[in-house]
């Protein structure tokens, strides 16, 4: 009678806590602020305007591009290589031209139609469209990014800078006259690439590409060249990945896929309150860590989360205590192995899901941006917190720090705790498919991205907890999960890493 009632009033518990758990983590991701920039020793960075007497004496430099300015200057790119290959009279014949010419009223479509946000980056996107637009001849596009422009005060670029991006708004669509050595180290120094493609259009009403430098041309064609490679490469791969998925698919739904997983109704809720116990530190080690970041700097503080995560495995003591054999308690968190050959087949498994499930969480993103941006929600919003620390801290240590975070500790402990101790209790509970759904709302809502990254993120839970169910074992949900955060880190750090 007294296990009964402690049986009952413990699952009642711990369900209200994990309720509670999911709303403050899932409330909380909302609030989640970006990186701080930080020095080279990860310390956060003072303003070198609050050490300095005078504005006259900073040094130009660069803006500090956000994931999304990185996104613009990758599409303008390639959008400028595909003109300048397309056009060019010795790669073809006028059906290159038309493309080009298609592909550039496109381009023209969107500029000046992308929500800004608050801060310094969303200041500099209307500098970056009002370049493009003039140097694609767009006028229409060029009007609607003018009018985007922030008051003078409010630029991220240095005053030059600004007169110079704000005279291709004037009458004459022209900054007047071509840039002098100084002008135009400005803008190389503070737009890069964009700075290239004022210099060269500047002093053109309608600028032609024909005689454009290599410093212009040669990034630019290489992204387009990078397109093409993705595409030819893509599209193939991309079938391969669809049939998989299919064919996995098709034999879940019909019931033909052999199962290995096996639920019991020995104690499930012993599972349940480890699952619990997870959330609570992972609910409290954010707030201590969060009080030491100003005095211990970045690198320490993700060095601290590592371990912090790598510690949550020893909650898996808690059942021992209340007289579960290890034994038992590995068979029921899949943790047997089963032999060389098992583990090693298991572990090619989590690569091969991961490859299946591709194609069709590409045609989901596409569609999900799609929706979102049409209701005025910007799709980035859904990153992870520690994307800027990838894109903008410049520190490959760090960066580091956050690929053995995302590559081993999250897919070891998270599979754990997610796939192994919830999936658990759950399945004693409920049936394959609504273990598989509920688990993975689960661990969509208890992720940092916040309600936009919710749908994609179960739909990754649900790729894992399906081979939670069909191999019985957490080594290819451990595997898989790893390849996940792999290739999203290898695509951000290609893309919009500095």
């Amino acid at each position: 009678m007294i296990a009964t009632r402690r049986r009952q009033l413990g699952v009642t518990v711990w369900v209200v806590l994990l309720a509670v758990t999911t709303y403050v983590s899932w409330t909380g991701a909302e609030r989640t602020p970006t990186a701080p920039p930080v020095d080279s020793e990860g310390v956060p960075a003072v303003p070198e305007e609050a050490l300095l007497p005078s504005e006259d004496a900073v040094e130009p430099r660069a803006p500090t591009l956000s994931y999304e300015e990185k996104a613009f200057v990758l599409q303008a790119k390639m959008i400028f290589g595909a003109v300048l290959f397309l056009s060019d009279p010795q790669q073809g014949a006028a059906s290159g031209r038309e493309l080009a010419e298609e592909a550039t009223a496109s381009f023209g479509e969107s500029l000046g139609t992308t929500p800004l946000r608050s801060g310094e980056s969303a200041q500099l996107l209307p500098y970056l469209e009002v370049i493009s637009a003039h140097a694609l001849a767009l006028p229409q596009a060029l009007e609607r990014t003018c009018a985007r422009i922030p008051h003078a005060a409010d630029s991220p670029l240095s005053p030059e800078v600004t007169r110079l991006v704000e005279g291709l708004c004037g009458p004459e669509n022209r900054v007047g006259a071509e840039l002098d050595a100084e002008q135009a180290r400005l803008a190389r120094t503070e737009l890069d690439w964009f700075g290239e493609l004022l210099i060269y259009t500047s002093a053109r009403p309608s600028p032609s590409f024909d005689d454009a430098p290599g410093t212009l041309r040669t990034p630019a064609v290489r992204s387009f060249y990078v397109l093409l490679l993705a595409i030819f490469l893509g599209i193939p791969l991309f079938g391969v990945s669809l049939v998989g998925f299919s064919y996995f698919a098709a034999k879940f739904a019909r019931g033909t896929l052999q199962r290995a997983f096996q639920p019991s109704q020995e104690r499930p809720e012993l599972f349940l309150e480890v699952f619990c116990l997870y959330l609570l530190a992972m609910l409290l080690l954010p707030k201590i860590l969060e009080i030491a970041a100003p005095v211990a700097g970045m690198k320490t503080v993700l060095t601290a989360n590592i371990v912090g995560i790598l510690l949550c495995p020893l909650l898996l003591v808690w059942p021992r205590l209340w007289g579960l054999s290890w034994l038992a308690l590995a068979d029921r968190l899949g943790l047997r192995l089963g032999g060389a050959a098992q583990l090693l087949k298991d572990i090619l498994v989590g690569p091969l899901a991961y490859f299946c499930s591709l194609s069709v969480f590409f045609i989901l993103l596409v569609v999900y941006s799609f929706i979102l941006s049409s209701f005025s929600v910007d799709p980035s919003s859904g990153a992870h917190p520690v994307v800027p620390i990838l894109t903008q801290s410049g520190d490959n240590r760090a960066v580091l720090l956050v690929a053995i975070l995302a590559v081993v500790v999250a897919p070891l402990v998270e599979e754990l705790m997610f796939r192994g101790a919830l999936y658990t209790w759950l399945r004693a509970h409920l049936n394959a498919t609504g273990t598989i759904v509920v688990s993975s709302l689960l661990f969509a809502m208890l992720h940092p991205q916040g309600a936009v990254g919710v749908l994609p993120l179960t739909c990754i839970g649900m790729v894992l907890a399906f081979l939670r169910e069909w191999r019985g074992r957490l080594t290819s949900c451990i595997a898989a999960h790893a390849c996940f955060n792999a290739g999203t880190l290898i695509m951000i750090l290609l893309l919009f890493g500095e």
